[in-house]
């Protein structure tokens, strides 16, 4: 039989940007010259349509009586947010690097098709087809357990609209040149999302497999024009952005690949990823896209410019009741938003509390995700994350991680708004800790005098050294004094809190430790590390003489600290 005068779909994609419409173009000339049957829908015109109410959910006319399958019903495919149907050649190059990767990980399609025999007969047989990732795999029926054969779709793949045998919607497969060439007839509508389905699966391989660029294509610099950096941290930077299509503002956090840990670069990608595909919380800071090259990772987030809650208490001292009660109901809402879909955040704390503008009655969001554990992709028992002094007594003890973590730091959090000062007595880790983990807080100090008994008590049940006693934040929502706070205004207290740093992480001053690397102390920053990258703007003077006396034990500090408690630290 010889191949139908139709080009091949390559020649038709690139050339130029209306590469689907002559695509489209060209399956309908194929339609036309097939005298197909007045019912039956061509490609273009299903594409024009709002979709099917189930993707392969309807039975082809004249095949077997089995249910197409597929792990999205709807009027499209989506994967990693990108409607497969409606992704053309120019989409796919465009993404970033990560985005592509995850986009192919996501896709997977499956369905019955007729397809021709590889053998002397070739004749026509339905067969019941998997595209997983970039896998083309089949069999005889969907019940069958033996695999007939499968390819690996490459950045070679070839893919020919064919006309054989009256069949106007058949078309070639060729995955790679070392390959056997798949012959299947897209006859019913349903089936003709194949054609587009493996297309863009090539597409996507060739992104993945193109030479990743700083400012080339899928570059962070097609979309932002980078603007002053607003911090500076151990592995990059943050920088005031522009997008260049809706011109609104973005911070653009960008980490050095060489200077960053690979398994710590790893969880955070990781984590940032399950928060971008999972969580949208009007009191979390949004992830809008992350961007990934040879060197540099970008990772695009919502900017806030009202400074952080740590700014404002150092300078206004305590919060009243009624604002304080306001900043807890917003954070227990945001890790009510995390902890539903199994994200702690391990890191909740005056500087990861971001307003976003100036005004005294701006709304807050809670930011800083780098500690972040995803309890359904991650093991951390043996790891220690979080902020000396934020982070709660079980951790230290035995790595035990669960959402009553983040209920203790948001007590101690709601501790510092109501007096102006943290809990915790001296400025060194090793007091902190010791004091964390003997679980003494002491609630008549300066300023408890004037605090009503129920926020008191709330404090006390949440910073409780037992998690089992501690409320979960469905239940501090709940709490009277955080619906409906009273009114006071007690004397201000106003002392200089010195900031923490974060044990992991690639943010700003943030490290992930390992309890077998405690013995590596942390080293000065040289002042041209990220030269490359632009001057950071000067940090407060609080800021500059803590980093003089302030750096994170080794782990082995870390094991002297915990021989030296009564109960101790479990022995990794």
């Amino acid at each position: 039989m010889k191949r139908g005068s139709c080009p091949d779909l390559d020649d038709l994609m690139e050339e130029d940007s209306q590469s689907k419409d002559s695509w489209l173009s060209a399956f309908n000339k194929v339609v036309r010259d097939g005298n197909v049957p007045s019912n039956t829908v061509s490609l273009g015109e299903y594409h024009s349509k709002p979709g099917l109410d189930s993707v392969f959910g309807t039975q082809s006319s004249g095949r077997n009586d089995a249910t197409y399958i597929t792990a999205n019903t709807g009027r499209s495919i989506m994967c990693n947010n990108h409607d497969i149907l409606s992704l053309s050649r120019d989409d796919v190059m465009a993404m970033s690097l990560s985005d592509a990767h995850e986009t192919l990980f996501q896709l997977r399609v499956e369905g019955y098709m007729m397809k021709k025999g590889f053998k002397r007969l070739r004749l026509w047989k339905n067969r019941f087809f998997i595209l997983s990732g970039k896998i083309l795999s089949y069999w005889e029926a969907s019940n069958h357990n033996k695999m007939r054969h499968q390819a690996e779709i490459t950045a070679d793949c070839r893919i020919s609209l064919e006309n054989i045998s009256n069949r106007p919607f058949s078309f070639s497969v060729l995955p790679s040149k070392a390959d056997r060439l798949y012959i299947l007839d897209a006859g019913s509508q349903e089936e003709r999302m194949w054609i587009q389905c493996i297309q863009v699966c090539k597409f996507l391989v060739q992104r993945i497999n193109s030479r990743p660029t700083l400012r080339g294509i899928g570059s962070v610099y097609d979309h932002f024009s980078l603007g002053k950096v607003l911090g500076k941290g151990r592995y990059g930077v943050v920088r005031l952005a522009e997008c260049n299509t809706n011109l609104k503002s973005y911070a653009v956090k960008i980490i050095n690949k060489k200077k960053v840990d690979r398994d710590i670069l790893t969880h955070e990608l990781l984590v940032l990823r399950a928060i971008k595909q999972r969580v949208y919380n009007e009191h979390i800071v949004t992830i809008n896209e992350i961007y990934e090259d040879d060197f540099l990772i970008h990772i695009v987030m919502e900017y806030l410019g009202g400074g952080d809650l740590y700014e404002r208490i150092n300078n206004n001292g305590a919060y009243s009741e009624h604002e304080a009660a306001r900043v807890i109901r917003h954070m227990a809402r945001a890790l009510q938003a995390l902890h539903e879909k199994n994200i702690l955040h391990l890191d909740v704390k005056p500087e990861n509390v971001i307003y976003l503008t100036k005004d005294p009655q701006s709304d807050m969001k809670l930011a800083d995700f780098g500690c972040c554990l995803v309890t359904d992709m991650m093991d951390m028992d043996k790891e220690i994350v979080g902020t000396a002094g934020y982070i709660a007594p079980e951790v230290l003890i035995s790595c035990a991680y669960s959402p009553q973590c983040d209920v203790y730091a948001l007590g101690i959090l709601m501790y510092v708004l109501l007096v102006g000062y943290p809990p915790y007595k001296g400025n060194d880790t090793h007091s902190i800790l010791d004091f964390t983990v003997r679980g003494e807080i002491d609630f008549s100090s300066e300023g408890w005098s004037a605090v009503s008994p129920a926020a008191v008590d709330l404090v006390k049940q949440m910073v409780d050294k037992d998690p089992a006693k501690r409320p979960t934040v469905e239940e501090v929502l709940k709490k009277e004094w955080v619906k409906n706070p009273p009114v006071i205004h007690h004397s201000v207290v106003t002392r200089v809190m010195q900031p923490q740093m974060s044990f992991p992480s690639t943010l700003p001053g943030s490290r992930l430790f390992h309890p077998n690397e405690w013995n590596t102390p942390q080293k000065e920053e040289s002042s041209d590390d990220m030269s490359d990258m632009g001057e950071a703007r000067e940090e407060p003077r609080v800021y500059e003489e803590k980093a003089k006396e302030y750096r994170f034990p080794s782990f082995d500090r870390m094991d002297e600290f915990a021989r030296s408690m009564p109960f101790g630290m479990r022995d990794e």
